[in-house]
């Protein structure tokens, strides 16, 4: 049984060390090579922008390895194979934006992309371009997923616990800058 546990959503730039200023385009694919997952991860981001009329992402293999070694550097830190902890994503001026999620390693691209969009696209108010009280954090989440001008992106995983997975997707440029709309 694929269970979600969406533990919690963290929207923002990722300092890390390889990041720069510039795209990180030199892999840049309309559509991922690599496997099943990363093309369902694209298809669900890209249904969701769909909705809201912006253009699809495409996938890039460069985004996508910082996403899963970052996710496999967080699980070695715990210290504790068997806990799934969130990985440390602070919001700053860094191009790159992120959302994590922590659940079932059987969980489908599809499920863990809709965690981010189905709940918090009820708590968003466009014409505010604000989030319910108490909801900032999943508002976030979503308004990446859907951010106009965010055109790249790459998603890794790794597992953790008995049968645990902690998700990261990593979007080029990043979103979620203030005063600006999303759509």
């Amino acid at each position: 049984m694929a269970l979600l546990l969406l533990l919690t959503i963290i929207n923002g730039a990722v300092n890390y060390a390889h990041s720069s200023t510039s795209s990180p385009s030199s892999s840049r694919l309309p559509a991922p090579a690599n496997s099943t997952t990363d093309y369902e991860f694209l298809k669900a981001h890209n249904v969701a922008r769909a909705a809201v009329q912006v253009g699809p992402l495409r996938w890039n293999r460069k985004l996508a390895s910082r996403a899963r070694r970052l996710a496999t550097e967080t699980q070695q830190r715990s210290g504790d194979p068997a806990s799934c902890e969130f990985s440390d994503l602070p919001s700053t001026s860094l191009p790159y934006g992120a959302n994590q999620a922590v659940g079932n390693f059987l969980v489908k691209p599809t499920a863990v992309v809709g965690s981010w969009v189905e709940e918090a696209r009820r708590h968003y108010n466009y014409f505010h371009n604000s989030c319910d009280d108490g909801h900032e954090s999943e508002c976030e989440a979503y308004t990446q997923v859907v951010w106009r001008k965010t055109k790249e992106i790459g998603c890794g995983r790794a597992n953790c616990g008995k049968d645990g997975a902690l998700t990261i997707c990593l979007y080029y440029p990043r979103g979620n800058i203030p005063g600006q709309r999303p759509y």
